[in-house]
């Protein structure tokens, strides 16, 4: 991944922006253990998002996986904010630059997601991610979101880029996922719900979740630097 992104983390600044990302990625990494277990897989922090997991297969990247972790202090995300912040249209460039840098080989059936993480609503017009309804894909979004979708990306791009550019980064909104993730505002209590997730994924057999989590903890901080 060589490439310059697009920036898009203006939304989340420094200290607890940081530790809600690097939050983020934990908890994935052992919400979804039992898939990660079996899998070989690479992490960037802070490259084209705020983190993207590659996943390999016969040394060829068969899937790639970026994601916006985005706090918010008060209210809910909604299509019209998520706009006005440029994150879906950065959030699709972003989306493309990983598919077209070509410094590591794509499988043939190679493929990617692009998602939108909080732990805050997030409100999609017909759709709505929260505690119970976690995740909507692009595809389950109702027509008059698609286009304002599309309307976003338009707007946002002048016509210098190229027509065909543009085309690009609109084909990349089939791979767009919006996703509720159930972690608390307070970074503290985002840590002990990690802390628990360990003890309910290894049970026993890691005597210390908390030294587990600050080693994990240190070893995200070290490679972020």
């Amino acid at each position: 991944m060589t490439n310059e992104a697009p920036h898009i983390n203006a939304g989340v600044e420094g200290g607890s922006g940081y530790e809600f990302q690097r939050n983020c990625l934990i908890f994935i990494l052992l919400d979804e253990y039992d898939y990660f277990r079996e899998k070989r897989y690479f992490i960037c922090m802070e490259s084209a998002d705020d983190f993207i997991i590659c996943f390999l297969e016969n040394n060829e990247l068969k899937e790639v996986r970026t994601y916006q972790a985005k706090k918010k202090s008060n209210g809910n995300w909604t299509i019209r904010n998520m706009m006005q912040d440029e994150i879906i249209p950065k959030m699709c460039e972003g989306g493309l630059m990983v598919q077209e840098d070509k410094s590591f080989p794509h499988a043939d059936s190679y493929t990617q997601k692009l998602h939108f993480l909080s732990n805050q609503i997030i409100k999609l017009n017909n759709k709505i991610c929260n505690e119970a309804s976690e995740i909507v894909k692009y595809d389950d979004l109702e027509e008059k979101t698609k286009k304002a979708i599309k309307k976003s990306i338009n707007e946002f791009y002048t016509e210098d880029k190229g027509k065909e550019h543009i085309d690009k980064i609109l084909d990349q909104r089939k791979y767009l996922i919006f996703k509720f993730i159930d972690l608390n505002k307070k970074i503290k209590e985002q840590k002990n719900c990690l802390k628990g997730k360990i003890e309910e994924v290894f049970n026993s057999n890691v005597p210390n979740p908390q030294a587990a989590l600050d080693t994990i903890i240190h070893s995200l901080t070290i490679s972020s630097t």
